[in-house]
């Protein structure tokens, strides 16, 4: 009891430390956390978050770290690693028991509601399956259970989430990896013992597992060697298009930077379809001269929104066909 209120004053001061305008503008702090809140919920509508409309809870989360965050070699490695941790320790049945206690039925609840009640108990009851887990682990099994009731809950509700930014899987992602270096330390342990597996072949899998890693890092920075294609793309029309020219790009995208002598114009894209945008983007792609894409923000998301979108959809097919004249 004492370590538990210690622990709470502690955490307290922790948030109020890194968090100081908490204190300095709650006004402000409750009414920001309140609108990302509601984002993340699906509540409020963005433009910026309709790139995740009917994307798979906890499975796009899982993909997207695995491919992008980490890579596949250590991706994969870290799910079996997180797996690893919350089982190790306990028997199979009580571990199955676990399973569905601790993370079936929270997932269960958060997947049939997002409101703050369901959150809020859906933590409760995965809090609740760590402390009872414990009760049933090995005594070096424990000290995982602390980074458990932390990392499974976190995950449970983010992945539930409709708004699914991969920076969200960064607080948990150094235990993620910590939870993979102890399930590695183990197979090394257990290499010659019990699984029978020679440990130059541990050593050759850590190896390439590291190896891969280091390339995919790599790989990454890589691509600062040379300038941004938005740089680029300026030099290029700076050099190639006429002065006073008309450029058109998308709304809620980003600007190209060091134009100058040009025409930029906005394409309304994201605003609800209807005749009258109809007519406004077929006015200015008649009297533009270049269009320009930033990213597939926005023809990788309104096209698979064709109920909601129907003509941009087929702009957006008509003007890659090169239908529409440009090239």
């Amino acid at each position: 009891l004492k370590g538990f209120i210690l622990g709470i004053i502690a955490s307290f001061v922790a948030f109020i430390v890194v968090q100081p305008y908490v204190i300095l503008d709650w006004a402000q702090f409750l009414s920001d956390f309140t609108e990302q809140s509601e984002m993340v919920r699906g509540i409020r509508d963005y433009p910026y978050t309709r790139q995740y409309v009917d994307t798979a809870p906890y499975l796009y989360h899982l993909r997207q770290l695995t491919t992008w965050g980490l890579g596949l070699p250590l991706g994969i490695t870290v799910w079996f690693g997180l797996l690893y941790s919350t089982l190790r320790g306990l028997s199979l049945r009580q571990g199955i028991f676990y399973l569905n206690l601790g993370v079936l039925v929270p997932a269960l609840i958060l997947l049939l509601s997002s409101n703050i009640l369901a959150i809020v108990l859906a933590c409760i009851i995965a809090a609740i399956a760590v402390l009872l887990a414990g009760i049933f682990r090995t005594r070096e099994s424990r000290q995982d259970a602390l980074m458990i009731s932390w990392v499974v809950p976190y995950i449970l509700v983010i992945g539930s989430l409709d708004v699914k930014f991969s920076r969200y899987l960064l607080p948990v992602t150094p235990f993620l990896i910590i939870f993979a270096s102890k399930m590695i330390w183990a197979l090394w342990d257990k290499a010659k013992t019990k699984l029978n597996l020679p440990k130059p072949t541990v050593v050759i899998a850590l190896g390439l597992l590291l190896g891969s890693t280091g390339i995919y890092t790599l790989s990454y920075l890589s691509i600062y060697q040379s300038s941004h294609t938005a740089v680029r793309t300026a030099s290029w029309l700076q050099q190639n298009a006429e002065k006073g020219a008309v450029i058109l790009k998308e709304h809620w995208e980003e600007g190209i930077p060091g134009l100058v002598g040009f025409r930029i114009i906005e394409l309304p894209m994201y605003e609800p379809d209807s005749p009258h945008k109809l007519k406004r983007i077929a006015t200015l792609l008649s009297e533009a001269d270049y269009i320009w894409f930033y990213s597939n923000r926005l023809y990788g998301t309104i096209p698979r929104l064709d109920e909601r979108y129907p003509y941009s959809t087929n702009y957006y097919r008509q003007l890659f066909s090169g239908r529409l004249g440009y090239e």
